[in-house]
């Protein structure tokens, strides 16, 4: 005997020539009910495999990383990527490293990178916990611009004239563009994220780079700190991101250097970043009422450094602002290494103008007895018990009917 659908297509299109569609479904030569509450009962298992299986990724908190950025995010003139920061970093906080950095990358290769991210790029950034930037040091001494900022910096230390050309004002004008438009283009992907941006530091600024009287650090420390000045412009006009000050803990450290130009940091560099990123993300994360009070000193260990800094948290919640951590500094065997103008030990964070709340995954341990959030699981179980329902009633109606 032939099957079903052999038996059906030509008595359908007979049977629909004097019947509706309707009449002639339910006078299939062949079938039955039982067929029909199989075929019914197969779907509502897919429907529910479906439904439970998807379950865990509505329902699971976001427990990713991004790091976006130029050569020192990617980990350049280090043995093995394993050693740069955001490999450090990810492996302290139990997150899941995307890292999207790459050596030379200016930060109008960043915007536009961002642009066409791939789809499972943008679900990355979209999952992720935690947003790393590091970007600006080629804007400034790239090979684009490099021969401009060391020929002006060289008339200036002959003149004594700091006055900036068009041609170098131009480049921190693009610079501010640039990061207003890579933040507001990662905050549409991801409105919850924990984004830091990191402050650029200045590596000559140690004796090392002391010739015929001049530190090559001290000229180029202007033109530096002129780019940190351009972040906190962008901070105080755009926001959406918390100011993370590197340069801080790491200007002044020989350890933390390369003595051959060598603009990126070593690998204990890369410890002293990541060790800092790790103080402001748990900082950022860390409940309200759960925070210091303003002015108390608290000391955090994180492996073999510390931070032991003076914290001054707002009330109103954590978003965006200005955070600075310092590792302890190694014994340099004298003076105390110099810093940068700015240097600071403070950590100050201040609250979102926005109202923007941060969701985060990987919670410091003082909160891990929180309660998870079981909304998910709840609405998964509630709409499979009423489709339950459904289904029996639906059953129960079939064994009422009768049979083909």
């Amino acid at each position: 005997m032939g099957s079903i659908q052999e038996l059906a297509d030509p008595w359908m299109r007979e049977c629909r020539k004097h019947r509706p569609p309707a009449f002639c479904i339910s006078k299939i030569p062949g079938g039955s009910m039982k067929n029909l509450k199989k075929i019914f009962l197969y779907g509502c298992i897919i429907f529910l495999v479906t439904l439970l299986t998807s379950v865990p990724a509505f329902c699971a908190d976001k427990n990713g990383y991004v790091a976006f950025g130029d050569s020192i995010a990617a980990g350049a003139s280090l043995d093995a990527p394993s050693e740069a920061y955001p490999s450090l970093l990810a492996q302290d906080l139990g997150l899941n490293l995307l890292n999207l950095a790459e050596n030379g990358e200016t930060s109008t290769e960043l915007k536009e990178k961002i642009e066409e991210l791939s789809k499972k790029e943008k679900q990355a950034v979209s999952e992720a916990a935690l947003i790393t930037i590091s970007i600006g040091g080629n804007d400034l001494i790239g090979e684009e611009n490099r021969r401009t900022v060391l020929t002006e910096a060289l008339i200036s230390v002959l003149s004594g004239d700091y006055t900036m050309s068009e041609e170098l004002e131009e480049i921190y004008r693009t610079l501010k563009e640039n990061l207003i438009s890579i933040i507001s283009m990662l905050r549409e992907l991801n409105p919850d994220a924990v984004i830091f941006l990191q402050t650029l530091y200045n590596p000559y600024l140690t004796d090392g780079y002391t010739y015929l009287g001049y530190n090559i650090g001290d000229e180029l420390d202007y033109y530096v700190q002129k780019i940190n000045e351009t972040y906190t412009q962008v901070l105080e006009e755009a926001g959406g991101f918390i100011l993370i000050d590197t340069a801080s803990g790491m200007n002044g450290v020989p350890e933390y250097f390369y003595t051959t130009f060598d603009f990126h940091p070593t690998a204990a560099g890369h410890t002293a970043i990541a060790r800092i990123l790790e103080g402001a993300y748990r900082d950022a994360i860390t409940p309200d009422d759960s925070k210091p009070s303003e002015s108390t000193q608290t000391t955090e260990s994180y492996d073999t450094l510390e931070t032991t800094t003076d914290r001054q948290i707002s009330s109103s919640g954590i978003g965006e602002g200005i955070a600075s951590g310092e590792p302890e500094k190694p014994d340099t065997g004298g003076t105390a290494p110099k810093e940068s103008a700015d240097a600071t030990d403070s950590v100050s964070i201040s609250a979102p103008q926005t109202g923007e709340t941060i969701d985060a995954a990987a919670q410091p341990e003082s909160s891990a007895a929180e309660s998870p959030d079981y909304s998910g699981v709840v609405l998964a179980v509630t709409a499979a018990i009423l489709f339950a329902a459904v289904l029996f009633l639906f059953i129960r109606g079939l064994k009422r009917g009768r049979q083909i």
